[in-house]
């Protein structure tokens, strides 16, 4: 399996993936006396929070994992925890404006339960607060903690995300893809995220080069942001069914301008099961070769279980006339508040 490393001596390392970096004494010397028993006794702590047992021989690995530690961790082992890094949080952090740790964790299990993907790896780290302690900065997805306003007003836990950092043939620091979101509500555009991933990556693709191939090549992050967004709204709020996917080859050159009416098109069929235009010309501006007069509050006239908010938002996207047609999607995230 994947948590067996073959060293230069010929024997194995084996790898204990822990949650967020929690591992208590007693795990830890029920660990040193299988490491003892099965390896040279020697055991390595790794920078994203996780164990290697070492110099184990091939046939002892199979008695290894019958162990009680190592099935223990077992749960663990998928690609959200793999690569997972936390720092303290405000358990034990005077600095720590989220618990962080808890956090982590709880996402990996959603995600896990909601996309277990088998082939491939994703590195998602949490910082409590803007010091980033849990870099961040450097991650596929990252998360800084800070304050939010749920729904009714209230002021909640809630997260800061990032994607696209690099760590491994450049450096790169990552791009903000939402601010101040709620940590009961990111967990739903992280999923969205990767259901993208899982769509369309290369067998065994990490996500990193994933996001350097297909989504910052293809799509601006803006429209990555927005896709997150109005896909939590449609599903987790209205509980519609109807998902908007990024297209494997888009034809928008990541201009804002041709992602929004093309988004909008798309979400004007899905939510009418009809065309708002006949087609777009290569500058993105529609046929209008059969015109079609809509009001603002056309998508919920034609589907009653759409708000009249969303309905203006769609219109926004799509307004034949360039001059008023929606341009950025940031007045469009704006606008869907309170959907």
């Amino acid at each position: 399996g994947s948590n067996r490393v073959l060293l230069k001596n010929g024997k194995y390392a084996y790898k204990v993936i822990v949650p967020s970096g929690i591992f208590s004494g007693s795990d830890m010397i029920e660990l040193a006396s299988r490491a003892k028993g099965f390896g040279s006794g020697n055991i390595r702590l790794t920078y994203d929070q996780n164990i290697f047992i070492v110099d184990i021989d091939k046939s002892a690995l199979d008695a290894l994992e019958s162990t009680t530690i190592i099935s223990k961790y077992k749960a663990f082992n998928n690609i959200y925890f793999n690569d997972m890094i936390a720092c303290a949080g405000t358990k034990t952090c005077s600095f720590g404006v989220i618990p962080n740790k808890p956090d982590a964790i709880e996402m990996a299990h959603f995600l896990n339960s909601e996309i277990a993907i088998d082939s491939g790896m994703v590195r998602m780290n949490w910082s409590a607060c803007p010091k980033g302690c849990g870099v961040h900065g450097i991650a596929d997805i990252g998360f800084e903690g800070c304050k939010a306003k749920d729904d009714e007003g209230n002021r909640v836990d809630g997260v800061h995300i990032f994607i696209g950092g690099k760590i491994t043939r450049v450096a790169k620091e990552a791009r903000v893809l939402h601010k101040t979101l709620p940590i009961t509500e990111a967990k739903y555009h992280i999923k969205y995220l990767l259901q993208t991933y899982a769509q369309y990556k290369q067998r065994g693709e990490t996500f990193e080069d994933f996001e350097n191939r297909f989504l910052s090549t293809k799509y601006s992050y803006q429209a990555i942001g927005f896709m997150t967004k109005i896909n939590y709204i449609l599903n987790e709020k209205l509980d519609l069914g109807i998902k908007l996917e990024l297209n494997n080859e888009p034809k928008t050159y990541k201009k804002e301008n041709f992602e929004i009416i093309d988004f909008g098109m798309r979400l004007f069929k899905l939510l009418t099961d009809e065309s708002r235009f006949a087609g777009v010309d290569n500058e993105f501006e529609p046929i209008l070769s059969q015109p079609r007069k809509i009001t603002r509050d056309e998508v919920s006239i034609i589907n009653p279980k759409v708000p009249k908010k969303l309905s203006e938002v769609i219109y926004m996207m799509t307004d034949p006339n360039k001059k008023s047609r929606a341009s950025v999607f940031s007045e469009l995230i704006v606008q869907l508040k309170g959907v």
